[in-house]
Formats: structure tokens, sequence, C-alpha cells
């Protein structure tokens, strides 16, 4: 049995894109995302009551810097489902890289990871981890957090969680033709940008048989019978 240690809730690989996403503190592409959405009514509402008057649908600028999209949630005060219906084409940072790194995706990341996040910890991990068993079509976007833990909570951890992927890990281990041969990779692939790109191959085979009890025992069948 292997002992993995910190590694199963660790990684150096994750990045979300911003650029393909219209940045919340644009008041005028902001307009034109929650116009197509909302209507142009409700946008300018929404708009309106942004700190610093957000300009309506023309937007005037000198509205308040969001650097995450938890804040600007709120700020905004949309109902949830509005909310769901923008996240994914909205970012709310304030840096040009073009990439935020080091987000937690509060759909997937296990009890553990969620209990290091601040405003969530020991106190709020393992009720997320329930409530997501129980609503599986309802994490579009990160309002559901806030339900979940309300505002005060959520907003401290606005900075560090999102609810989208962009780096998947692939861990392959397979018998070559007749038995003969094991191999055990894994990569890192990320689809952060418009080609997905293997960022990592780590091969594996040195750790010993991965494919379990029954696997071997179907192989050592098929052997016989030969």
């Amino acid at each position: 049995m292997l002992d993995p240690g910190l590694l199963e809730y660790v990684t150096v690989w994750n990045r979300v894109p911003t650029n393909t996403r219209t940045n919340v503190n644009d008041p005028q592409s902001l307009a034109i995302v929650l116009q197509d959405a909302l209507g142009t009514s409700r946008a300018n509402q929404i708009l309106a009551q942004l700190p610093g008057g957000g300009g309506g649908a023309g937007g005037s600028g000198g509205q308040t810097q969001y650097n995450y999209l938890v804040e600007f949630y709120l700020a905004s005060r949309m109902t949830r489902n509005e909310f769901d219906l923008v996240a994914d084409q909205l970012v709310a940072t304030t840096n040009t890289t073009g990439y935020v790194e080091g987000l937690v995706n509060i759909n997937t990341a296990t009890e553990t990871v969620l209990q290091c996040i601040p405003g969530i910890g020991t106190q709020y991990a393992s009720t997320i981890v329930a409530y997501r068993l129980g609503n599986t079509t309802g994490l579009q976007s990160i309002a559901w957090l806030v339900e979940v833990i309300g505002s005060d909570a959520a907003r401290l951890a606005g900075p560090y969680v999102t609810t989208r992927s962009y780096q998947f890990s692939v861990d392959i281990a397979a018998v070559g033709r007749h038995g003969r041969g094991y191999q055990r990779v894994k990569y890192i692939v990320d689809t952060s940008e418009e080609t997905a790109r293997v960022a990592c191959r780590q091969d594996l085979s040195h750790l010993g048989w991965a494919l379990g009890r029954a696997a071997r025992e179907d192989l050592e069948i098929v052997a016989n019978l030969k």
C-alpha cells in the first residue's frame, strides 16, 4: 500500500484563463453581457446599484475594482439564477497575465482540501460536500457557495475558489499484448489554452502493479489456457 501523503491534495499546474472572459471591472463590456442574458432594464438596474454607480449600460468607470467573483456577486445583488446565467462569461481580476493561478474548484475538491480554504475550514467543509451530493445539477457558479455558507464566510473564501477546472490528471495502467509487459503513466492535461496540451508526463511503472488482484488473476487464467 502506498501512502502519498500531501501529494494527493496539492498541485503546481492549476491556472484559470481570464482573457476569454469579460472582466467585471470593465463596465461597458459587463453591460453587454448582462444585457444579452438579463435584458437592458435589469442590466441597468444591476450596474446602477454597484458601488460607484456602474454608469448603467453606458458605463462611466470609477466603479469599485473587484479581485474575485464572490465579491462582485455580492455587490451586484443578482439572484443566484441570474448569476448562474452569466458566471461562465465573467472574471474578476486586476492582473493582466491572462490567467489566475491557485484557485480551488469547490465543485470537486475533497473535504480535506476544502478545510484549508479561509472562510470554509473545518466548520463548513463537510456541509459543502454534503450539499454537492444532494445538488449535483445546481453547481453552475460560486453563487451556491454563498447560499450554503453565508456571505461573510464566502467573502473570505472568494479569493481562493472557482467552479471550473482546466487541468486534469490521467493515470493510465496497461498490459501489453498476450499479457506481456506492463506500464503505468500519469499525465497532466492543460485545457486552459485554445489547444489542449500535455503539461507533464510521469512514468509510474516502478511503483508496481496498479490494476488490482482481479486483473492479475484474469491474466493468469488466460496464460494457463494457452
